[in-house]
């Protein structure tokens, strides 16, 4: 075999390896919804978690607080990252508490369709091993949660709770998890629905850490983590950042599969979109985008937004009007159209589709 088709992994050599990680914008680079413009950066603009599970700073990557014990913590896009990498998710305590007794959990998650996992043939006797790596580093040292997330052929969710070790604090450290799939269930019958997660837990109640510290799947809806995990929210002020995440069929961790910005930018797409020139009233009139149009017909008008990659599914559309209102909504999951039959110079800005899981 050509040298230029031979990797050394862990000293050992092995062929290319071609594209492997199945997680999008696993570098958190991408950040559609808080991008650059001429009034910031782009990073380091936090938003507060709530109990409503939302997308809120780097694409593909939800979180939400389950619970009413009033502790939270905010995120943000951050430059603080390991050699190699150039963005991560940051997460800082806002208010801090001691742990709960009951019904307590603060999470960080991403999930994946059904058509990008079912190849793990995950609920079935022929279900592969996978691991997740990733770069953590945070503020407080100890054992923190983690879980796999499948769901069956009854859209069940089945969980593997388990946990990794933070041995220095404030030191970017690289982790990974092994785990088989499980092998009864089938899986979500959706093509496009959810069908796999991975969920960072900052802090879970006391009655979640009932577990016995060696995991297994279960549709123990709790997904009990071994006893004594750190609950971030007990530190005031306390940090935790993440970013290298990885997830490939296989035993051994790889190193880090960088795609282009543009290759990871498609992907997100499929799930988000927000045109990249949208800071104002005038920079989003529909004229001048690179992705859409407006047209005049008649006394009437049409805005045409062409997708850059098809969406999941029809998205859910927000945006502003001017100079008239729309009459008329054909858009479907490759394009927005909208329409007013009565002014000529209709126009929509802060244009947002979101097909998200």
């Amino acid at each position: 075999m050509a040298l230029s088709k031979i990797q050394t992994v862990e000293n050992q050599v092995i062929p290319n390896l071609g594209r492997r990680n199945l997680i999008i914008n696993g570098d958190h680079k991408i950040n559609q919804r808080q991008m650059i413009t001429s009034t910031n950066s782009g990073v380091d603009i936090s938003d507060t978690v709530t109990t409503a599970a939302a997308y809120r700073t780097v694409d593909r990557w939800k979180s939400d607080i389950d619970g009413s014990h009033g502790h939270n913590f905010s995120l943000a896009q951050s430059t603080d990252a390991p050699d190699g990498f150039t963005r991560s998710s940051k997460a800082t305590v806002v208010t801090s508490g001691a742990q709960p007794s009951t019904t307590a959990a603060h999470q960080f998650y991403t999930l994946l369709e059904k058509r990008d996992v079912e190849h793990l043939k995950w609920g079935t006797s022929e279900a592969k091993t996978v691991t997740f790596s990733f770069y953590v580093k945070s503020s407080v040292t100890g054992n923190h949660g983690f879980r796999f997330f499948h769901y069956d052929s009854s859209s069940t969710t089945i969980i593997y709770p388990t946990y990794y070790t933070i041995n220095t604090a404030n030191t970017w450290e690289r982790k990974s998890i092994t785990v088989t799939g499980p092998t009864t269930g089938g899986i979500e019958p959706v093509e496009y629905d959810k069908a796999f997660g991975v969920e960072f837990a900052l802090g879970s109640a006391v009655d979640t850490g009932s577990g016995s510290g060696n995991p297994a799947w279960s549709a123990d809806p709790s997904g009990r983590f071994p006893s004594g995990l750190v609950y971030l929210p007990a530190t005031a002020n306390a940090t935790w950042f993440v970013t290298g995440c990885q997830l490939e069929e296989g035993t051994t961790s790889t190193p880090f599969e960088h795609t282009q910005s543009t290759t990871e930018l498609a992907r997100c797409q499929r799930y988000y979109f927000r045109p990249s020139s949208v800071t104002g009233a005038g920079e989003n009139a529909t004229f001048g985008w690179g992705n859409c149009y407006s047209q005049q017909y008649g006394s009437g008008s049409i805005v045409d937004i062409d997708y850059p990659a098809p969406m999941r599914i029809n998205p859910n559309l927000t945006y502003s009007q001017a100079g008239g209102t729309v009459s008329s909504d054909l858009s479907g999951h490759h394009m927005a159209q909208l329409s007013d039959a009565d002014d000529g110079g209709f126009y929509v800005y802060n244009f947002r589709a979101d097909a998200e899981i």
